[in-house]
């Protein structure tokens, strides 16, 4: 190993905690303007993402690139910070030099998100840059009026719009705090406590694995913000447990990736979506979380009880959790990694700003870590392995953060292209023409969901689908946030839906099992997810709006009707079903999940009640049956 190469991991890893003792240093004193931290935020980021990349490579050709666009992206940052003031003053007239770095910054954050995410963002960043240089000369909608070079290059960059601005600044507040926060929790060993109580919560149950993967994916996901991640991390103990037990490898990878997709829509974290969501809203991120709680729940009591199905249908067996230690135990050993959590949720209900919350989250988690430290084993500050640890947590959150800043701040150059030609509200009155009602207009931007997501990350599918198609539907009278959180469901659905389904390719690798199978059970496990963004539309109390009695009978209603279907598509409960059992299971529960009169919602328990009685008499029955043919010994 060369000289270099010995010094450059030390190099990153130091920068790293650089990064993210500014952002802890920053939240609590604000010392500078917003974009001047913004701007730290992505020299930092580009410092982080490129050096990692030198580290990676192998061919000596790429790792000298990386290297340079590392030191331009630190001197094209650090250029806008030394000149913030004049280029305000300047208003986005450009000088020479100003252009350069302007030019850099966007060459700079094409390649830092082609590295992370793939081609698709960058394409799409080109594409938009090309359409503000070259609008006059396309046809319709999208004709306007035409950028110059030097107002195109302004308009992105120095003029503290596109890269700069709603977005980043998130990044460089919210997320960051939240990525943090994310690494610390796994650095204190909190992310192997959530494994371990779900693991024992999970044992309890024939389905003891899969639901092991249900609940520690719907903790971890909420807290990291990737599907993909989420799979990874969990999976890897999950996925082989499942298997040992006897589930298909199929069933096993769509179990994860259907259990890590939801941790994206669960509270109070909800991955990034829910701080950029109160960003382009102006709903309080609290209103959000408590919106977004009942469908969370709800979706991962689906996904639970679908498991429990198809465990009980293939007779899988018990036992692969029989050296771990009860529930009970493992809370009162360890119950008090869940106080961050509580912190969170507590300043965030009075009225604190998220990056507040997850900051006094991050003192309480250290705090109580270095206490439990000191009671038990306090031999452990003297040695470096524990300083290590919580070092590691600080740079995986760094490394976490400056991933997110480098998709936010391409995608900031589209939104600004959407912006600045008014492609926005032509397409939003194009739209409305077509639409001829909410329903519709639902419809439309569900396939929009789905097919953006595909090749694009959920975070930046969700901002391009909030700046052109939300109004749309707001405007056809959709509440304004039921309309949000419909398109960022269906873009996190998106992660297990072929041919793309990124989620379900990891699990599917992982699992050793054929992609489309574990893909279209996914999906099946997640059908709760396609049906409740509409359910929530048509009736706000499963968002937690309007009187208290409204919202428990619209949350058990969806809650019975979502199970009978999900007894439709296993063809299962106590016991297998038959065609008229599966009908009254499919009508019923339709009833029940869909906004119609008392009398059709009791008709559909009606019809379900029947179902569930003619099969749990036909379950006795069989279980008396088999009793009488087992041999006597």
């Amino acid at each position: 190993m060369s000289l270099f190469d010995k010094a450059l991991r030390p190099t990153i890893f130091a920068i790293c905690l650089a990064m993210s003792g500014y952002h802890l240093l920053a939240t609590q004193f604000r010392f500078m303007s917003p974009v001047e931290n913004q701007n730290i935020h992505l020299g930092f980021s580009f410092a982080v993402l490129f050096l990692g990349l030198v580290a990676t490579k192998k061919a000596l050709s790429a790792r000298v690139l990386y290297l340079l666009l590392a030191l331009l992206g630190v001197a094209a940052t650090t250029y806008i910070q030394v000149n913030y003031l004049d280029l305000v003053d300047m208003a986005g007239f450009l000088r020479l030099q100003d252009a350069i770095v302007g030019v850099l910054l966007i060459v700079l954050a094409i390649e830092a998100s082609r590295c992370q995410f793939g081609w698709v963002i960058p394409i799409m960043t080109v594409c938009a840059i090309l359409y503000m240089l070259f609008g006059p000369y396309m046809p319709g909608i999208l004709h306007h009026g035409g950028f110059s070079v030097q107002r195109t290059i302004a308009s992105v960059t120095t003029t503290f719009n596109g890269i700069y601005g709603s977005l980043l600044d998130v990044s460089a507040t919210f997320i960051i705090i939240f990525m943090i926060f994310g690494g610390l929790l796994n650095a204190t060993g909190a992310g192997k406590f959530f494994m371990d109580l779900a693991c024992s919560v999970g044992s309890r149950f024939r389905a003891g694995p899969a639901l092991a993967a249900v609940i520690s994916s719907a903790i971890m996901g909420s807290i990291n913000g990737s599907a993909v991640a989420n799979v990874a991390t969990t999976g890897a103990v999950t996925i082989p447990l499942m298997k040992r037990s006897g589930f298909k490898p199929e069933f096993a990878g769509a179990v994860e990736a259907a259990a890590s997709t939801g941790g994206m829509f669960l509270p109070p974290i909800m991955g990034v979506g829910a701080f950029i969501m109160s960003e382009l809203t102006g709903i309080a991120y609290i209103d959000i979380v408590i919106a977004a709680t009942i469908p969370g729940i709800l979706y991962y009591f689906l996904v639970g009880v679908s498991v429990c199905i198809r465990a009980n249908k293939d007779g899988v067996s018990l036992g692969v959790f029989s050296d771990l230690e009860p529930a009970g135990r493992i809370l009162m050993r360890r119950g008090y990694y869940f106080i961050p959590i509580i912190v969170v949720l507590y300043y965030m209900v009075i009225g604190y700003s998220p990056m507040t919350a997850g900051l006094y989250a991050i003192y309480w988690l250290v705090g109580i870590h270095f206490l439990v430290t000191a009671l038990t084993t306090p031999k452990r500050f003297l040695q470096k392995a524990f300083w290590m640890e919580m070092a590691d947590g600080l740079v995986d959150g760094a490394k976490n953060g400056a991933t997110v800043a480098a998709i936010l701040a391409a995608v900031g150059i589209m939104i600004q292209a959407i912006i600045a030609t008014g492609l926005a509200h032509r397409f939003l009155f194009q739209v409305l023409a077509l639409a001829s009602s909410v329903e519709v207009g639902l419809l439309m931007t569900m396939g929009l969901a789905l097919f953006f997501g595909m090749g694009v990350p959920t975070t930046a599918s969700y901002i391009l689908l909030a700046i052109l198609v939300a109004p749309f539907l707001v405007k056809l009278g959709g509440p304004l946030l039921a309309v949000h959180l419909f398109i960022y469901y269906y873009t996190i659905i998106a992660n297990i839906t072929p041919p793309v389904g990124s989620a379900a390719i990891v699990a599917s690798r992982m699992a050793d099992s054929n992609y489309m199978k574990t893909c279209l059970i996914s999906i099946r496990l997640a059908m709760v997810a396609l049906i409740m963004p509409f359910l929530f539309v048509w009736n706000p109390g499963l968002l937690a709006q309007g009187p208290w009695y409204g919202i428990l009978e619209v949350t058990l209603t969806a809650t019975v009707g979502l199970v009978a279907i999900a007894g439709f598509w296993e063809g299962y409960l106590f016991c297998p079903t038959r065609s008229a059992e599966r009908v009254l299971m499919l009508v019923g529960g339709s009833l029940l999940v869909l906004p119609l009169p008392l009398y059709a919602t009791a008709i559909g328990a009606g019809l379900f009640a029947y179902a569930l009685v003619t099969q749990w008499r036909r379950s006795k029955a069989m279980q008396v049956a088999a009793l009488k043919q087992a041999p006597i010994i």
